[in-house]
């Protein structure tokens, strides 16, 4: 949908790392003891759409995002993985109303030594507020997907909604 333009950067800064990595401790992750923290801040800078104002906003600020995983006793692993968007500003480029705009999306969940594949439910909020007069936006969505026990996402659904006012 045309409403989520910062998506793309998410997914980028998913498999994204802007430090080379840490000295191995020389636990490896079927151990118990393992942990992986990975904490990173990226500039953004990207185009948004307000399906709201019908215009589109450049929009400037910070993506940070928190990931762990840890291993358990039975060989499974808790996933966690916090990111949002902070500080961010846009201008639209027709009207030069301004924007403050704002996205947090948290994904937790747990892969089974017994169970191969796992799935995932992410819920998704996006802010584009609206200063002055310029009209607000919250768009809301639920994805959800499934990985089999060979790596190959086998189920890909997506639902979003988009309240002006």
């Amino acid at each position: 949908m045309r409403h989520f333009p910062l998506l793309l950067p998410v997914l980028m800064a998913l498999v994204a790392c802007d430090k080379a990595p840490t000295a191995s401790t020389g636990l490896r992750p079927a151990d118990p003891n393992f942990a992986l923290v990975i904490n990173r801040q990226f500039p953004v800078s990207t185009t948004a759409l307000s399906d709201c104002g019908g215009e589109d906003i450049a929009v400037t600020g910070t993506f940070h995002r928190v990931l762990t995983i840890t291993s358990d006793q039975a060989g499974g692993f808790h996933v966690n993985d916090h990111f949002d968007y902070t500080g961010l500003r846009g201008t639209s480029a027709i009207t030069g109303a301004n924007y403050v705009a704002n996205q947090i999306s948290l994904v937790n969940f747990n892969v089974s030594a017994s169970t191969v594949g796992f799935e995932v439910t992410q819920p998704i909020t996006f802010k584009l507020i609206g200063q002055g007069s310029a009209p607000d936006e919250v768009a809301t969505g639920l994805v959800h997907y499934t990985i089999n026990a060979n790596g190959e996402l086998t189920t890909f659904v997506d639902n979003f909604r988009v309240k002006c006012s």
